[in-house]
């Protein structure tokens, strides 16, 4: 049963309360819009069709949601291993500043040189994208899949 979000909704009647009560009280529930992955406490959506970046961008926000803003080597590594099944090349959150000399977020959260060890010196009109599990720089008018990320639904 999904609401009009697209989340799968779930009905437990109260009997069957107490069977789903976690002992340890910090245990957490969380979902996922439909054909969304989740990790932790994020939900992934990935593309199956190629933009430039702009474009990406464009379709995360349309999704209210954000391209994918890489926060630890963690992460990067998971989701290399959900892309490289399918040989993908997903754009990332990153670019160059607009005066091409720095690498930036789009949330603004600080550019972490220990994950971007491989990203090598910012260009004018380049992006971030995840390749052989290492972020590389692309021109951003490139065509490539893209992956958008959203806070998971505690329940």
């Amino acid at each position: 049963m999904e609401d009009e979000e697209g989340y799968m909704a779930l009905k437990i009647r109260p009997r069957e309360q107490n069977i789903l009560n976690p002992q340890n009280q910090n245990a957490e529930c969380r979902l996922c819009p439909v054909n969304w992955l989740l990790h932790k406490n994020k939900c992934y959506w990935i593309s199956k069709e190629k933009q430039t970046w702009h474009k990406s961008l464009e379709d995360c926000r349309e999704k209210h949601t954000q391209m994918l803003v890489i926060q630890s080597p963690e992460e990067k590594s998971f989701m290399w291993e959900m892309i490289s099944e399918g040989q993908k090349l997903p754009w990332l959150g990153l670019r160059t500043t607009s005066s091409g000399r720095k690498w930036s977020w789009i949330d603004g959260s600080p550019v972490n040189d220990t994950t971007l060890q491989s990203l090598g010196p910012p260009e004018s009109n380049s992006c971030g994208m995840l390749k052989n599990n290492q972020i590389t720089s692309q021109a951003c008018a490139a065509l490539a899949e893209w992956i958008c990320e959203t806070e998971a639904l505690l329940l």
